[in-house]
């Protein structure tokens, strides 16, 4: 999985606009949705977060986040 440090000071000057788009890469995307799956397959989770994995798993991206297509 990627992780992201998010430097909010960076939200004073424009330039850094892009650093701030709510999109994940395709390929993370895909990655994010089989690790929900395997979460589910191992049945540990309280019932909300299980219930989120379902949503990821059936194709919701989550937090109002979109996919980035990749090039």
């Amino acid at each position: 999985m990627l992780k992201i440090i998010i430097d909010y000071e960076n939200m004073l000057y424009p330039q850094n606009k892009e650093m701030f788009n709510k999109t994940i890469p395709e390929k993370v995307w895909f990655k994010l949705r089989e690790e929900a799956q395997r979460l589910l397959d191992i049945g540990t989770g309280s019932q909300e977060v299980k219930d989120h994995w379902r949503s990821i798993v059936k194709g919701t991206v989550p937090f109002n986040y979109s996919v980035l297509p990749e090039d």
